[in-house]
């Protein structure tokens, strides 16, 4: 049986966003979250590469701050849905910006599994990086307006097309 990986989402959240996610916690998540649906500043996707670019964040500080993008942070729930609070959000987006294409990509080779395939390797590493710079892109914004983000696998409903990063 194969396992599919979830898409994953971001949310950029005010303080009143944070405060009804917490109250929420993971049974009424998606509640919380769809009134943001569709505002490009408050949201994107992570798609399916959210896993691998975790790992690559990861690498060599699973507790540091890079780690924090995707899964370390406050649990609303004991979800897999995590929280970088506002005040967090500058020093990861920082992080975040100054990690280069060559960067990236040795991250994401040394923590694949296996022998190297070396064409298939550089295909899935520029795949992962095309979605790693949206998220670049979006905790930039995010520290900007001094929002936290929220990332998730959690949604249960497909969001609207017009949400997808091109």
């Amino acid at each position: 049986m194969t396992t599919v990986t979830p898409r994953g989402f971001l949310f950029a959240l005010d303080d009143g966003d944070v405060q009804r996610v917490t109250d929420a916690g993971a049974l009424d998540l998606h509640a919380v979250l769809e009134p943001l649906w569709g505002q490009a500043d408050r949201v994107i996707e992570a798609d399916r590469a959210w896993r691998d670019i975790h790992r690559a964040l990861a690498l060599n500080d699973p507790e540091g701050v890079l780690s924090r993008a995707l899964l370390v942070g406050q649990a609303p729930g004991g979800s897999s849905s995590r929280i970088v609070l506002a005040r967090e959000v500058e020093a990861t987006s920082r992080a975040l910006a100054r990690i280069d294409y060559d960067d990236f990509r040795d991250r994401f080779i040394s923590c694949l599994p296996g022998d190297p395939d070396e064409e298939g390797d550089a295909v899935k590493a520029a795949y992962a990086y095309r979605w790693f710079t949206c998220l670049q892109a979006f905790y930039r914004a995010a520290a900007s307006a001094r929002r936290a983000v929220l990332f998730t696998v959690d949604l249960s409903v497909e969001p609207p097309r017009a949400v997808r990063v091109a």
